[in-house]
């Protein structure tokens, strides 16, 4: 990147964070909470959709250049929700190292082979996502 200017930060991204929370009977069970609300340049790098044995699956992946942020820490194990679909963060890249801006690789899965995010399936964040935030 060279130099993330205004215009070009123009998607709305939002960062969630999972909660992991005991219940009465020991168990635990997570939920995810807002961490940052923010705008980034939204790349798209690959796409996929299959369907085998009745069953359809996507895969994007897309590529989050953001501003850096002191008040808050990316790290690997926040969801970013782009659009209203979830995806698993799996690199962060420092691209100035001088804690200007962030390349962040993300991926969304969606389909019956859904890979788990951290805690539950990406059905299980819609439908809590649904439930928490409207």
């Amino acid at each position: 990147m060279n130099g993330l200017t205004a215009g070009k930060l123009f998607q709305k991204i939002q960062f969630y964070k999972q909660v992991l929370t005991k219940d009465f009977a020991g168990g635990t069970h997570g939920t995810y909470t807002l961490l940052l609300n923010t705008r980034a340049q939204v790349v798209p790098m690959t796409g996929r959709r299959s369907l085998e044995n009745g069953q359809r699956e996507e895969i994007r992946t897309l590529q989050f250049n953001i501003r850096w942020r002191k008040d808050v820490q990316i790290v690997s194990g926040l969801l970013i929700v782009y659009r209203g679909l979830p995806f698993t963060i799996y690199s962060i890249i420092d691209t100035d190292d001088m804690r200007k801006e962030y390349a962040i690789i993300a991926v969304a899965k969606e389909g019956v082979n859904s890979v788990p995010l951290t805690g539950g399936g990406v059905m299980e964040f819609k439908t809590q996502f649904k439930t928490q935030f409207g």
